[in-house]
């Protein structure tokens, strides 16, 4: 199994991504929802602990196909708790539009390790053994993985994320963005997703137009959330599923 379903339209994206520069790495996480699946599936699966269940990170653009292929063998031997393997409707591939820095994560992280180091130093003196004590220990990947999701090295792209109540909704949300963006000479991509749009647009480009950004922001309240500006910065990765629709680029 290949968790890439078309390489033409993840080769696409993958080339309009920056070059990695210095510390930089891209993250990328494989995550099983449940909100993908029916009531039945629901019960039937059992997914339980299953949001980025597993991540990984590229040293360059070649690399990140060699993340999916660790993800997918992650996939192959994960079970949810009912022993079930995880259905491939339940599946979305993420990946970070921002560049993560793991100079900052690594700061980052010493500096939690430290505070739980002091606390396991301290406890033991005092004759304690909790086992809740020794958790960030047996945690420490999780506990990076996090760190360099979150340290953001340069934020390039601005992600714009429209969900309407159904497609056509999202089409025309979608549309009244373009407008925008095209009208004020903004270069975009977008990206098609199970459940709407990801606009991404570059920051810089963005920035100078502050009107054009306040009007994307009042649109963000007219319209209850449906369109919003992610702060996450993580999308869909084309070429992959997403509930078991492919994601692509429009």
């Amino acid at each position: 199994m290949s968790l890439i379903l078309d390489k033409k339209e993840y080769d696409k994206f993958v080339d309009y991504l920056p070059e990695l520069e210095r510390d930089e790495v891209y993250f990328l996480s494989l995550s099983a929802r449940n909100k993908y699946l029916t009531d039945a599936e629901r019960v039937e699966f059992d997914l339980g602990r299953t949001e980025m269940f597993s991540r990984q990170v590229a040293f360059d653009k070649e690399g990140i196909e060699l993340a999916l292929n660790k993800m997918t063998a992650d996939l192959a031997v994960r079970r949810t708790r009912n022993g079930s393997k995880i259905p491939e409707k339940s599946l979305v591939v993420y990946f970070n539009v921002h560049p993560s820095s793991t100079v900052k994560a690594y700061r980052r992280f010493s500096e939690q390790m430290d505070r739980h180091y002091e606390e396991a130093f301290v406890g033991t003196l005092n004759g304690s053994d909790a086992a809740d004590m020794w958790i960030p220990f047996r945690r420490m990947r999780t506990n990076l993985m996090n760190h360099i999701q979150k340290s953001f090295s340069r934020k390039l792209m601005v992600d714009i994320d429209i969900d309407g109540e159904d497609d056509e909704q999202s089409k025309a949300l979608l549309w009244s963005v373009r407008d925008f963006l095209t009208y004020n000479d903004c270069h975009f991509v977008t990206i098609k997703t199970q459940g709407g749009y990801h606009v991404l647009v570059p920051t810089e480009k963005l920035g100078k137009h502050v009107p054009l950004f306040q009007k994307l922001k009042d649109l963000d309240n007219t319209t209850e959330g449906e369109v919003k500006f992610n702060s996450n910065a993580m999308v869909p990765l084309p070429g992959t599923l997403q509930a078991g629709k492919l994601v692509t680029l429009v």
